[in-house]
């Protein structure tokens, strides 16, 4: 299947579901010259059993303590591990609230992102349902806010999301192809970008990053490139182009910011991470098509975790993998 413009929303968001079903290919980079800075190695695979076996997972979050939330899409809920429940799980699928459930109650429809704030509230994208939801630490909800559209308060398949040092919300607003800011009792602060292939402007972007300065990484998904703005929204640089070369993307979905400002990128349909300096200078790379440790299956996601532990979510392998950088 190919990667291809719709006029319709509902069209959009099922072709940014191509990239969970189709193939790819495996790299060759002998004879590249490319000399990596650092070598990320593969210490864990977290693949949870029984009731908490995940299905077509999108979404990944990693908190102070090591704790896991896993955006668990085709399930309907949240996944936590670690933790002193050890593993425990939140929702079901549901609609918009209606009069006896004011905040949506554990309803998702597809959620495809999750982030956690400095005290531990976890935010999710809730999808299709075209919202943000906001709940405790331990699952209880507390706030929602946006319905379906184009205009301010308004989102349109909402995908990654993000959370700053002040608690504001960062939110990939895909089918609008744009970044929306919000403060943490959701309310809209910030519209970024538009559809187009310029600078600033998106394509379907599916993932938003923050690093320590506040700038904003975005991953422009449709175009196959990385743009960086500042804490305005002000574009700053971009780059990448589709490809399976070096520095090159198909389908970039994840994005991750770690304590030294390396940005680590999800290049979904060549499976792999490749990781850039703050300039966009290529780093390292990890990966490749497979099931064992060390390899992906169309990876989704990546979060950073205690000392920049570098935690992929694998999604065709429905696993978290984790590495030392």
């Amino acid at each position: 299947m190919a990667w291809r413009q719709s006029g319709s929303q509902m069209g959009k968001l099922a072709i940014l579901a191509v990239m969970l079903i189709a193939g790819g290919v495996v790299l060759g980079m002998a004879g590249c010259g490319f000399k990596a800075q650092f070598s990320p190695r593969a210490v864990e695979v977290i693949q949870p059993a029984g009731e908490f076996a995940l299905n077509s997972p999108n979404g990944l979050a990693v908190g102070k303590n090591g704790e896991v939330l896993v955006a668990d899409t085709w399930h309907n809920r949240i996944v936590m591990l670690g933790g002193k429940d050890k593993a425990k799980a939140f929702g079901e699928k549901g609609a918009a609230a209606g009069p006896s459930t004011p905040l949506g109650i554990n309803k998702f429809a597809y959620p495809y992102g999750v982030a956690l704030d400095g005290k531990g509230n976890i935010y999710v994208s809730d999808t299709w349902n075209h919202r943000i939801q906001k709940l405790s630490p331990e699952g209880e909800p507390l706030a929602k806010w946006g319905e379906y559209g184009g205009a301010d308060n308004n989102f349109s398949y909402p995908w990654g999301i993000a959370v700053d040092k002040l608690g504001n919300i960062f939110v990939a607003d895909s089918a609008n192809s744009r970044i929306i800011k919000d403060s943490k009792k959701g309310r809209q602060l910030l519209v970024i970008g538009k559809e187009g292939k310029q600078e600033g402007q998106f394509h379907l972007p599916l993932a938003v990053a923050l690093d320590g300065q506040g700038n904003i990484y975005v991953t422009d998904t449709g175009n196959n490139r990385i743009e960086k703005l500042d804490d305005t929204g002000k574009y700053l640089l971009s780059w990448g182009k589709r490809g399976d070369q070096l520095g090159e993307f198909n389908k970039p979905t994840g994005i991750a910011v770690d304590s030294k400002d390396r940005v680590y990128v999800v290049d979904s349909l060549n499976h792999r991470v490749q990781v850039f300096d703050a300039a966009g200078k290529l780093l390292a790379i990890f990966g490749k098509w497979g099931k064992a440790q060390g390899e992906f299956a169309q990876p989704i996601a990546v979060a950073i975790g205690p000392n920049d532990k570098i935690y992929v979510l694998d999604w065709g392998n429905n696993r978290i993998q984790v590495f030392q950088p």
